[in-house]
């Protein structure tokens, strides 16, 4: 059942609450994997509140269920449920593990929480438990959003493992909304090292020579990128609409329902600028 909960995660509520159901009447036990499938099959299908009631109705929880609990707290932006429930595991005595810490870090980059995410990452040495990539990755993320770019680059470069394609995107993209072009162009000649045909990279440099009035740059970066033949996949997200789920692809013409679509889009764009909201298509220093 801990495999059907997995392999169902991504198809919607319906289908995961009739699964659930039949867990629940054949009395199957939740206090191992079955439990912590079900936590992150709700948190994933965005019902946080069904995921904290599986958790709850748990009665000897593993760090496997609280770590699951924590991370979709994290994943919601409940910040603050995220971090009380970390304290509560420790205070009955839960030793947290790797992924734990993922968790934590996680909500500490959602609440923008520079000083605790710090001494949260620290605290994995008292615990004995070693900092992977993933966990760089998070207060990268963390001092990105911040606007701490220089102390994120040093950090990176401290980094006792290998920093992959995520931790110098998530740099990138930090330098992006920051408008720091000094440092978007060391961490997008790493990306090239690391990873030659990740489109983003180019796509995101582009942009931010694009708003800096740097025409020369973004047009030589966006030939470097048909030269290497470079393709950005198109980023997309889902909705459950009517027990069924519905896939939008950015940029996408060709939805079935495109022409409602575009209209909605066009109302929320009037009643955010009725409402007084201005779009900030680039960010640049000191904004």
């Amino acid at each position: 059942m801990a495999s059907v909960v997995s392999a169902i995660s991504d198809l919607g509520l319906r289908i995961g609450r009739r699964v659930h159901g039949y867990i629940i009447r054949q009395k199957i036990s939740l206090e191992n994997a079955l439990g912590t499938a079900l936590i992150n099959m709700y948190t994933m299908c965005g019902d946080i509140d069904g995921a904290y009631q599986v958790f709850l109705n748990i009665a000897e929880k593993t760090v496997g269920h609280w770590t699951s609990i924590i991370g979709g707290f994290a994943a919601h932006g409940l910040v603050e449920a995220a971090l009380e429930l970390f304290s509560e595991m420790l205070g009955i005595g839960v030793e947290p593990n790797h992924v734990t810490f993922i968790g934590v870090l996680s909500a500490c980059s959602h609440g923008g929480l520079v000083n605790e995410g710090i001494e949260y990452f620290n605290l994995m040495r008292i615990w004995g438990i070693r900092q992977m990539v993933q966990h760089y990755g998070c207060l990268v993320d963390l001092l990105g959003h911040s606007g701490l770019l220089e102390e994120a680059l040093e950090l990176v470069g401290n980094t006792p493992t290998e920093s992959g394609l995520v931790i110098w995107s998530t740099l990138l993209a930090a330098c992006r909304n920051h408008g720091n072009i000094e440092i978007a162009e060391i961490v997008a000649q790493k990306l090239i090292e690391v990873e030659p045909e990740y489109g983003s990279c180019y796509v995101l440099l582009s942009n931010l020579y694009a708003c800096m009035g740097r025409w020369e740059d973004f047009r030589r970066t966006r030939k470097m990128m048909e030269e290497k033949g470079v393709v950005r996949a198109p980023g997309f997200s889902w909705i459950e609409v009517d027990g069924g789920v519905q896939i939008f692809v950015a940029g996408d013409r060709f939805h079935v329902n495109r022409r409602e679509i575009y209209c909605m889009l066009d109302e929320l764009k009037l009643n955010l600028r009725w409402a007084g909201y201005e779009p900030v298509t680039c960010a640049r220093p000191g904004d």
